[in-house]
């Protein structure tokens, strides 16, 4: 079996999102090993977070954080603020003109090893382009801190793909870390929806203000408030019973879905991509099991998965149970422990580093 690094090099992944499904998932310490593994490669890496990330304490939590390391020539994009902060020697480089509540972000350069605090932009057009100037300064490889709840971290339209990190910190036990874990694959998997819904919805949203949009039987689109998708009078009225299709612009809530579930026939639910989706599992399930379907207007390349099986705050897990379980819930796709050297598909151990 490859490893983490080799199977992102054979996707051709250059631009990969490190997403946790919640903190203390082991998502820096995920990216601390991609960035040592490129350096070996010889790969210059460009390095962003979406949002704040790399301080020393969880800014919510006070909880000890690791710190990002950068190696000579590594470029960052951080706001001013974080760099003057980061304990790093790095010049200046390259001004972004994005603003951010901790400053401008800007493009550095490291020039002596240290560590890095990076906050970066926040919507998918900032990061975008902040990935952009990175590459034209010379970034071979662009990893992006992010988190499955920040859509501009994890969107098709920034990244070539996703890799997903969960642990022990998701539940007490092997089988309730692992159900959440496969759960959260399992919303990134969502299928796309078909071509002429897709092209409908997108046609009469842009620049329309409104956040969900209801596909009639005759291919009408009728544009409603977020408000309404909670309001089902609302959604009667303005399409006299019949949807075929709901565009949610927002979060995917259970609210949401327990009332859609009210119709005589089911529409089918469609959400911009994957990190929209809130459903819990039972939530999700019922609506499938009664006949209903939920689908993205964009995918999400799921490259592959970590896990950690420390919890800081909580009983820690078996390392081997925990990777096997999670192999075993998510077939096909390749799970890692980084830390302990193991690798599993389909649950069966193939490696452990010496």
């Amino acid at each position: 079996m490859r490893t983490l690094l080799s199977r992102l090099e054979a996707l051709r992944a250059e631009v990969v999102a490190i997403a946790g499904f919640a903190k203390n998932c082991g998502k820096t310490t995920t990216l601390t090993h991609m960035r040592a593994g490129y350096e070996q490669l010889g790969r210059r890496l460009g390095l962003t977070s979406v949002g704040r990330d790399g301080e020393a304490f969880d800014v919510v939590t006070r909880q000890p954080k690791p710190r990002i390391e950068v190696s000579p020539g590594t470029l960052f994009a951080t706001a001013t603020e974080s760099l003057a902060v980061s304990s790093v020697m790095a010049k200046e480089i390259r001004r972004t003109g994005i603003a951010s509540a901790l400053g401008e972000i800007v493009l550095a350069e490291v020039l002596q090893a240290g560590l890095a605090e990076l906050s970066g932009p926040t919507t998918v057009s900032q990061t975008r382009r902040v990935v952009k100037m990175l590459r034209e300064a010379g970034a071979e490889r662009v990893l992006i801190d992010g988190a499955v709840d920040r859509r501009a971290s994890c969107s098709s339209a920034v990244c070539d793909g996703v890799v997903l990190a969960g642990g022990a910190v998701l539940g007490a036990t092997v089988e309730s870390a692992c159900a959440r874990i496969a759960h959260g694959v399992r919303l990134f998997e969502l299928p796309e929806v078909d071509g002429l819904i897709a092209g409908l919805v997108r046609s009469a949203l842009p620049e329309s203000g409104f956040q969900a949009a209801a596909v009639v039987e005759e291919g009408r689109v009728v544009l409603l408030p977020g408000s309404a998708l909670t309001q089902l009078d609302e959604i009667q009225a303005a399409t006299f019973g019949l949807p075929s299709h709901f565009y949610v612009g927002g979060a995917l809530t259970n609210e949401i879905v327990r009332k859609l579930a009210r119709f005589e026939r089911l529409p089918e639910i469609v959400v911009a991509d994957a990190t929209r989706v809130l459903l819990s599992p039972m939530a999700l399930a019922q609506w499938e099991v009664a006949g209903g379907r939920v689908r993205v207007l964009d995918t999400i390349r799921v490259c592959a998965v970590t896990t950690n099986p420390f919890n800081p705050t909580g009983p820690s897990l078996p390392a081997a149970a925990l990777l096997d379980a999670v192999a075993e819930a998510v077939p096909g796709l390749p799970i890692y422990d980084v830390v302990a050297g193991l690798s599993a598909v389909g649950a069966h151990v193939l490696c452990q580093r010496p």
